[in-house]
């Protein structure tokens, strides 16, 4: 994973960690960690749409655009390991988009 997308990973985990929601905590950690299962990803997503669909958990705005965020860096993520390079990369090796 390139660097800056690791950092704002972090800073997106960062952000969605709470004392008050332990099982998210958990899951946050293991996405920081990179040893997130597929099962264990469906759950994540699901309580972060929860969390985008019940506002009112969030302190911020910052909140909750990082639950909004961070599955589709997740998205992007997978989509860089399943290619074996960034998608960016890959349209500029092919010449097309």
């Amino acid at each position: 994973m390139e660097p800056v997308k690791e950092a704002f990973l972090a800073i997106l985990v960062k952000g969605l960690t709470h004392a008050n929601f332990p099982e998210m905590d958990g899951l946050l950690k293991k996405v920081a960690l990179g040893t997130l299962t597929v099962d264990e990803e469906g759950l994540l997503i699901k309580g972060l749409k929860d969390r985008v669909d019940n506002p009112g958990n969030f302190t911020s705005q910052v909140e909750l655009d990082a639950a909004t965020i961070l599955p589709l860096l997740m998205r992007i993520i997978a989509a860089e390991k399943a290619l074996g390079v960034s998608p960016g990369l890959a349209v500029l090796k092919n010449g097309k988009r």
